[in-house]
């Protein structure tokens, strides 16, 4: 398990693997799963750590069925896959993680 954020430097949590691929493809739009089952398209636009979270948050420049573009905040925790849209192939993912935010 990750270390809680403490101060200072924003340091990797337990959302890294999925935020690192959210940022390698930024030029791409990828699908986010949560667990609850809503999706979004769109590309990540930052992300950060609160203090004593294990996990990161970011903000997503996406949409959902409807097609209008907004920002989104989120925790990674919520998140249970990443996808393709072009293929539906999952990219990444994990299982849920209720209570870790």
């Amino acid at each position: 398990m990750s270390e809680r954020q403490g101060l200072g430097e924003v340091e990797d949590g337990l959302g890294a693997r999925l935020r690192k691929l959210l940022e390698q493809r930024v030029e791409q739009a990828t699908i986010v799963r949560f667990a609850d089952g809503d999706e979004l398209s769109g590309r990540i636009a930052g992300w950060s750590r609160d203090l004593g979270n294990a996990w990161e948050h970011v903000y997503f420049d996406g949409s959902k069925s409807s097609g209008q573009e907004q920002c989104y905040f989120f925790s990674l925790s919520e998140v249970l896959s990443l996808l393709d849209p072009q293929t539906s192939r999952v990219l990444i993912e994990q299982a849920p993680a209720p209570g870790e935010t």
